[in-house]
């Protein structure tokens, strides 16, 4: 026997969706479309700070890193504060202004804190697309927005702030997430 009930999509004013069965009219599904931005490459900088736990625990600054995970994630935290109250201080221009302060200070302050041997170019790790990345880092990199500083990342390789310059092939999808 064939089912002769099918489903049919409907969307509230509010931009919610739900699914009415044709035979009944009860709402079946309710979902919320939300806009998410999907971008194919970024290009960032980092600063990494290690911790005994780390995959290796030594950089150009100290062969052998004593400090506690606890310790590199304050570290950072402290980081971003400085970059957040120097950003707000030196920038009184807009949003532009604002964004080239935060890229030529996190620079600085890479290349004077960052444990990693980009500390030579400030940080830049250039142009990565998905997949080339330890996955904490990726999905962190590829949430934010040009110009966004990260919260504290933790990988393998220690923990880190990012800092998204720039992004290419940038989609906007619409998804919806299921309800009831």
């Amino acid at each position: 026997m064939a089912n002769t009930k099918r489903d049919a999509g409907y969307f509230n004013d509010d931009g919610s969706y739900f699914q009415m069965m044709m035979n009944g009219n009860q709402p079946k599904k309710k979902a919320k479309i939300e806009e998410i931005i999907v971008g194919k490459a970024v290009t960032a900088s980092h600063c990494l700070v290690k911790h005994s736990g780390s995959r290796r625990p030594s950089s150009h600054r100290e062969t052998k890193i004593t400090r506690s995970k606890e310790e590199a994630i304050a570290k950072l935290e402290n980081l971003k504060e400085r970059l957040l109250k120097e950003v707000k201080e030196s920038s009184s221009s807009g949003k532009d202004q604002e964004s080239k302060v935060l890229s030529t200070q996190f620079r600085l302050h890479a290349e004077a804190e960052s444990d990693c041997s980009s500390y030579k170019k400030g940080g830049s790790l250039g142009r990565f697309g998905r997949g080339k990345m330890q996955k904490p880092f990726e999905e962190a990199a590829f949430k934010l927005k040009p110009g966004e500083l990260s919260e504290v990342v933790e990988t393998e390789s220690g923990v880190h702030l990012i800092l998204v310059e720039d992004m290419d092939g940038v989609e906007k999808l619409g998804v919806s997430k299921m309800g009831t």
